[in-house]
């Protein structure tokens, strides 16, 4: 499993959003030259941050974005699900009966499966107030 530029930029965003006053609106302009985020790209990861609640969207000549919730309510996992929508380390095991018989008999396929879900647990279990600048 890899984790693409997508993800990266969205913990990226979430870190730097996590690291401003709370409440404050920055721009997305602000997020994209600190974080070193293509703009556009940028645009396309909040969108998708905002529709999966992490951050709330402000329009207008002074809008901009804030996260939605609590840097202690979000996850690693939560920025993961709301950019690439499901965690698959292997997308071919996680249907029933889409691989050979004799290779879910061999127990690799139970043995990915029960990976995987630990892994999205650990995911689930670090959150953004960890990595709250101190001051």
């Amino acid at each position: 499993m890899r984790l693409t530029n997508e993800v990266e930029y969205g913990f990226r965003t979430i870190h730097y959003l996590t690291n401003v006053p709370k409440g404050k609106i920055i721009s997305s302009v602000e997020i994209s030259n600190n974080e070193k985020i293509p703009h556009l790209f940028g645009l396309r990861i909040l969108k998708k941050l905002a529709d999966y609640g992490l951050v709330e969207v402000f329009k207008g000549s002074r809008g901009g974005y804030r996260l939605k919730k609590d840097p202690k309510r979000i996850s690693l996992k939560d920025v993961i699900e709301a950019i690439e929508d499901k965690i698959n380390i292997s997308s071919g095991i996680a249907k029933r009966g889409s691989c050979s018989d004799r290779y879910e008999k061999s127990g690799i396929a139970k043995a990915i499966l029960l990976i995987e879900k630990e892994f999205v647990k650990g995911l689930g279990s670090v959150n953004f107030a960890e990595f709250i600048k101190k001051k």
